[in-house]
């Protein structure tokens, strides 16, 4: 029997992520490349074009083009969001894959955004408090509440909790034909219900889905890190190669400088000959 996979982890969100569109100026020539996703170019030096952003990303390796990044990541439009999410109690709307897609180009194209750490810094703060507004949502099906209200969820969202939402489910419908077979059994017998049990089985089960949450929590937050770790990284390696760069420009001049005497006899005794 095969197992039927319900939830992605963020290297898979990461993947579904690369296949959405993105602008970029190409410093290449080249006609139309065919995928299975669909036609990209033809490739003309300054013209924009879109493509999927795993090519994008591909050729920004290879230092091919220059990647704009999606009007939503920018200084303005961040701090606008910000205080949309601080001034509502529901979470608002952005980018489906907003999280992947901005941690893989702060990651591997910083150079093409503007403020880079004042962007990550704003995306933090979204991200904290959406976080928050899903939480509350947990204490609100956890109290009273018989229904919330979901929308504008992300996928990485959506994935984190999926299984509290879906196990919760589970649970309130395994609860709810007990009780009413147990209720339907009491008031043919006349015997006053007890609830105590299903209350301390219900906290059980609460008690077993807020593990799982938190683990799920601290998945998604070492994937962060790794993010971060690999955008440092590459960070360094560019400050090295261009180290090695500055420092090859200077050999070479000391040397031109040091061969100058060389050449300059070099040409006085070709002249002396000719005479």
């Amino acid at each position: 029997m095969y197992n039927i996979q319900t939830q992605f982890d963020p290297r898979e969100l990461d993947f579904q992520a690369q296949n959405e569109l993105i602008s970029i100026i190409p410093n290449f020539e080249s006609k139309q490349l065919k995928f299975i996703q669909g036609t990209f170019g033809p490739f003309i030096p300054s013209v924009p074009c879109n493509v999927p952003l795993w090519m994008a990303l591909s050729l920004k390796k290879q230092q091919k083009c220059q990647i704009k990044p999606p009007l939503w990541l920018d200084v303005q439009k961040l701090t606008h969001k910000l205080k949309e999410e601080n001034e509502n109690e529901q979470i608002t709307t952005i980018h489906k894959h907003f999280m992947e897609i901005s941690l893989q180009l702060l990651t591997y194209a910083s150079d093409d955004l503007q403020n880079p750490e004042e962007i990550r810094s704003l995306i933090e703060d979204i991200w904290n408090i959406r976080l928050s507004k899903i939480r509350k949502s947990y204490s609100a099906i956890q109290t009273e509440a018989y229904a919330i209200e979901a929308n504008n969820f992300t996928k990485m969202e959506i994935e984190m909790i999926k299984p509290f939402f879906t196990t919760i489910m589970k649970v309130f419908d395994k609860f709810s034909t007990k009780l009413q077979v147990r209720l339907e059994e009491q008031e043919s017998n006349e015997i006053e219900p007890n609830y105590s049990e299903y209350e301390n089985e219900f906290e059980n089960e609460n008690q077993n889905q807020n593990e799982i949450e938190n683990e799920n929590q601290n998945q998604f937050e070492n994937e962060n890190q790794n993010q971060n770790e690999i955008e440092n990284e590459n960070n360094n390696n560019n400050n090295q190669i261009e180290n090695e760069i500055e420092n090859q420009n200077q050999n070479q001049i000391e040397n031109e400088n040091e061969n100058q005497p060389i050449k300059r006899k070099l040409r006085r005794f070709t002249s002396d000959t000719k005479k």
